[in-house]
């Protein structure tokens, strides 16, 4: 499904690439090239996010579906969870640093003088 979303993104931002005909002239491939060099960055941090998301609830979402037969006591049950949980927390913090425009907004209303 993943890899779906990224097929159509990826055409969908190749095909709607905004240019016109005088950036076209003045930037050449420059422009292009920033574009591609945006998207693939873009893809590689995404893959990183869904990664990042497997390894924290991969465990806990196997540990239910599998062992249920030897069912998993309430301490392990909960060692998955958090582990689950601080996993999303790093999800949101990566989100945060990615996003150039709220990191430079709380940059400025944490960090006035600077």
């Amino acid at each position: 499904m993943n890899i779906r979303i990224f097929i159509y993104a990826y055409k969908s931002f190749h095909s709607v690439s905004p240019q016109t005909i005088s950036s076209q002239i003045t930037t050449g491939g420059l422009q292009q090239q920033n574009s591609i060099h945006r998207g693939v960055r873009l893809l590689v941090h995404t893959i990183c996010m869904f990664v990042i998301f497997v390894i924290g609830w991969g465990p806990f979402y196997f540990a239910m579906i599998f062992l249920r037969a030897n069912p998993v006591g309430k301490g392990t049950r909960a060692i998955l969870i958090t582990w689950g949980l601080t996993n999303l927390y790093v999800v949101i913090i990566c989100l945060f640093i990615y996003n150039t425009k709220l990191r430079e907004y709380l940059k400025n209303k944490l960090f006035p003088c600077c």
